[in-house]
């Protein structure tokens, strides 16, 4: 008499659903370590630009904007730049040309950006670190277009630009700052924040 040989039991399909489940899970959990990293490195990355205080358009002085670095890592090879929208000065000197300006003329009816950008190559840092702070001055630029100081800010719409790269950011990134002046009640002129894109009229 022969003994029937049974065939070896199939594991049950509920158990082989239950791993495919666990392995889906474990790439879910995978990706979204990986995204989480990311989302944590693009905001290492940080730093804010203030300006100084309200100041007199016919005895600007420097003009100083200060950059501080507030993200959580070191920023390497940092390039300050100015855009230029509109910048609109009156002569006190009595020359011949009443007003003179920078970038758009006087009665464009509103500018949303810089046309034209002065990279300040005098002012690069090979490295920016955390907490640290820069000034950047607008008297001695503005002196070099002008080419004379003989003159009265009137208005202006500007852009304060870095360039630089980090650690895990070689290839480099660029961050836009841009400022408008208002005029204060008792005749000073200050720089405030306006959105990037914003369409100003002057």
């Amino acid at each position: 008499m022969t003994k029937r040989v049974r065939a070896p039991l199939r594991e049950p399909l509920l158990t082989r659903l239950s791993a495919l489940a666990q392995r889906f899970w474990a790439v879910i959990a995978g990706i979204g370590v990986v995204i989480g990293y990311l989302g944590l490195l693009a905001f290492a990355a940080r730093m804010t630009v203030e300006p100084g205080d309200p100041f007199d358009g016919a005895h600007a002085g420097p003009m100083p904007f200060t950059i501080t670095n507030t993200g959580f890592v070191s920023l390497h090879n940092f390039q300050p730049s100015l855009g230029f929208c509109r910048l609109v000065f009156r002569s006190v000197a009595g020359g011949k040309v009443p007003v003179a300006f920078i970038g758009q003329p006087p009665d464009t009816e509103s500018c949303s950006g810089p046309n034209a950008r002065l990279v300040l190559k005098t002012q690069f840092v090979s490295e920016f670190d955390r907490d640290e702070r820069y000034q950047v001055g607008l008297d001695e630029i503005l002196a070099a277009h002008l080419q004379s100081r003989e003159w009265d800010l009137l208005s202006g719409d500007i852009s304060i630009s870095i360039e630089f790269t980090t650690w895990y950011q070689p290839w480099g990134d660029l961050k836009e700052f841009r400022f408008v002046t208002k005029r204060e009640a008792d005749g000073k002129l200050s720089w405030i924040p306006v959105p990037r894109q914003a369409r100003i009229k002057m």
